[in-house]
C-alpha cells in the first residue's frame, strides 16, 4: 500500500494520481472515471448526492442514476485500494472523495501558496525565500489548465478559479524577481502570464516597464504597439490613458520626468518614486522595492 509524501493527485493538468512524479494507472471508464473527475475537483468537499446525478447522469431516471453511482463509487474505491491516503465515503447524501496528508493536491498547494503570498505582499514585493521557492515549486509542477481535457458545463467555473489562481502566483513571482532587480527572470513570468492572458492591460504595463528597466527600451515600445493592435483588432479599443502615459515616459523619459507626481495622467506615480527631473536612467528598482512604485 501507497502512503509516503511523494503521493499527489494532480488537478492542474490532465488528471492524474502520481507516485514519486510518474503517474499511476487510473484503472476507470466511462461513467466511473466521470464521476472521479467530478469529486476529485471538489477533493475533500462532500458533495450533495443529487447534484452529482445532475452532473453525471442528467436526464437519467432516479433510481437507475442511483444504482449507477453506486456502482462507480465501488469501482472507484476499488481503484483506490492501493494508496492509503486516498478513500471515497458515502455518509447520507454526501459523497466525498478525501487525500489525507502525507499526500497532496496540487490545487490545494497553489491556493494555500497564494493565499500566503497575498498576506505577505502587502508590506514588500520581495517574498521571504522559503515562501519564493514554495510558489515556485508550485508553479512548476502546474501542467496545464484545471483538470484538462474535461469540458463538462459544471468545470467552468472551478477552472476560472484556478486559472486566476496560477495567474495571481506568476505574478507575485513576477514581481519578487523585479524586487531581486532579476529582470530577466521577471520578464520570463511577464511573458507566461500575457500568453495565457493577453489582455491583460495591468501586466502588458508591467512587463513593458521591465523591459525599460532591463535597458530593452525598444522591446518595451514594440510591447506597447502589440497590445495596441490586439485591442484594435480584436476588440476596436485603445490601451487606456495608463498606458500611453507610461509609453510617453519610456519613450522621452527626460520630457516626461518634469511631470506633477500627483497628476492624474500619470496616475501610477506614488509617493516612493523618484522625484520629477530624475529620468528613465534613475528609475532601477533600490535594494528593497516598496511596491506602492510598481505600475498596475
Amino acid at each position: 500500500m501507497t502512503t509516503d509524501s511523494s503521493l499527489s493527485l494532480s488537478l492542474m493538468g490532465a488528471i492524474a494520481i502520481r507516485h514519486g512524479g510518474k503517474r499511476q494507472k487510473l484503472h476507470l471508464h466511462g461513467q466511473a472515471r466521470n464521476l472521479f473527475t467530478f469529486l476529485a475537483a471538489h477533493v475533500n468537499k462532500g458533495r450533495q448526492r443529487d447534484s452529482i446525478l445532475n452532473a453525471i447522469w442528467p436526464g437519467t431516471p432516479r433510481a437507475r442514476a442511483l444504482s449507477a453511482l453506486n456502482t462507480a463509487v465501488w469501482r472507484i474505491k476499488r481503484m483506490l485500494d492501493p494508496y492509503e491516503s486516498f478513500s471515497i465515503h458515502v455518509i447520507d447524501s454526501l459523497v466525498r472523495l478525501t487525500v489525507a496528508p502525507p499526500a497532496m493536491v496540487d490545487a490545494i498547494v497553489l491556493e494555500n501558496a497564494v493565499a500566503e503570498a497575498t498576506a505577505a505582499s502587502s508590506s514588500s514585493m520581495q517574498l521571504a525565500d522559503p515562501l519564493r521557492e514554495e510558489l515556485a515549486c508550485t508553479v512548476a509542477a502546474c501542467r496545464g489548465e484545471f483538470i484538462e481535457g474535461c469540458s463538462d458545463a459544471w468545470i467552468l467555473s472551478l477552472r476560472e478559479h484556478y486559472g486566476s489562481l496560477y495567474i495571481r502566483a506568476l505574478s507575485f513571482l513576477m514581481r519578487d524577481e523585479a524586487a531581486r532587480q532579476d529582470f530577466e527572470a521577471a520578464l520570463t513570468y511577464g511573458r507566461q502570464i500575457l500568453t495565457l492572458d493577453p489582455y491583460r492591460e495591468g501586466t502588458q504595463r508591467e512587463v513593458m516597464w521591465l523591459y525599460a528597466l532591463n535597458g530593452q527600451r525598444a522591446q518595451a515600445i514594440r510591447q506597447f504597439d502589440n497590445l495596441k493592435a490586439l485591442l484594435n483588432d480584436e476588440l476596436g479599443l485603445e490601451p487606456t490613458s495608463y498606458t500611453s502615459e507610461l509609453l510617453k515616459r519610456i519613450v522621452a523619459p527626460e520630457e516626461n520626468a518634469h511631470d506633477d507626481a500627483s497628476s492624474d495622467a500619470f496616475p501610477f506615480r506614488r509617493a516612493t518614486d523618484p522625484p520629477p527631473g530624475s529620468g528613465l536612467a534613475n528609475l532601477s528598482f533600490p535594494p528593497s522595492v516598496d511596491a506602492a512604485r510598481w505600475p498596475r
